[in-house]
């Protein structure tokens, strides 16, 4: 049974708040303790810099807790427009992240580094490239299956299409989701040994190009 989205949105977006607020008040202790280290009194007590280090390691653990329900909040939000959400107002907390996420994919800055990213990944499945460590770490996308990369090779000119359409001009929100898709969040990250994982990429692209009209002649793969 598939999760609900729009629950599982309110429980990643709650999550990410308590991890915010525990942020903030731990950050907030570990000022008042470095205030303490540093000011011109006698002599500090001795247990401040063992706070000090023992409150910053905490702090980088509830970062890392906060920023994976940020990448999650943002899948589920990518899943509501998949599937033709669109918010009304923003009133609610859904609404305002789906809004947000809705505007954020839409900018010119963001369409022309979702069509950097597709051609660095064409380039990577015809060996003209290497993922450079820092390249890796700055955009955090994740390796393609072999099958993946086949498919990326066999719709090459498709794949490039779509990277003229989208960095040409504005898209259609599903469609550009759905090729970030392709980029950050392959098929094989849900399930890795799947060896379905080439084509339901092609189908993502395939439908992405039905939506933006690129003129692509797309083979049917029965679904």
């Amino acid at each position: 049974m598939q999760p609900d989205p729009t629950r599982s949105l309110i429980d990643a977006l709650t999550a990410q708040r308590v991890l915010v607020r525990q942020l903030v008040a731990l950050g907030m202790f570990l000022a008042g303790c470095a205030a303490w280290r540093v000011a011109p009194l006698h002599e500090p007590e001795p247990f401040v810099g063992v706070v000090l280090l023992v409150g910053g390691l905490a702090m980088a653990l509830d970062g890392g807790l906060a920023w994976a329900k940020h990448e999650e909040v943002k899948a589920w939000a990518d899943d509501l427009i998949i599937r033709g959400y669109v918010p009304r107002g923003r009133r609610s907390p859904i609404e305002r992240v789906v809004a947000h996420r809705r505007d954020w994919v839409i900018r010119a800055r963001s369409r022309r580094r979702l069509a950097a990213s597709l051609r660095w990944r064409l380039r990577l499945a015809q060996g003209r490239t290497r993922p450079t460590p820092g390249y890796v770490r700055a955009s955090g996308f994740p390796a393609l299956q072999q099958s993946e990369s086949r498919v990326l090779l066999e719709e090459l000119p498709l794949v490039n299409r779509l990277a003229d359409r989208i960095e040409a001009d504005r898209a259609d929100p599903i469609a550009l989701v759905l090729l970030w898709s392709v980029v950050s969040a392959p098929p094989s990250l849900q399930s890795p040994a799947s060896p379905e994982a080439g084509e339901e990429l092609r189908h993502r692209l395939q439908v992405a190009s039905r939506i933006l009209g690129a003129g692509a002649e797309v083979r049917s793969t029965g679904r």
